[in-house]
């Protein structure tokens, strides 16, 4: 799961997230760049939890900034509902 946040979440957050919540910035306190490793993402919760409902509900990124695709969109949530809902059918 690690590999997959570096190679296909990291990407869609670096380009679509980091100009307000990476970087060295936190606005709103939201801060996506600090994650070393998936312990750090599931010691985390809350802020996944946000990421997905603002993401997939197309509350963020803000309308006069570059949007993510439907695909890549759906890449970051699928993603979280992967970590932080396993189903093991």
């Amino acid at each position: 799961m690690w590999i997959e946040y570096q190679e296909q979440v990291l990407p869609v957050l670096e380009a679509h997230c980091y100009p307000c919540h990476g970087n060295g910035k936190h606005k709103g306190d939201i801060e996506l760049d600090g994650f070393g490793d998936l312990e750090d993402v599931l010691g985390d919760d809350w802020t996944w939890e946000l990421v997905h409902e603002q993401i997939g509900g197309y509350a963020m990124p803000p309308k006069e900034e570059a949007m993510p695709s439907v695909l890549q969109r759906r890449v970051v949530t699928v993603w979280i509902d992967r970590v932080f809902h396993p189903v093991d059918c």
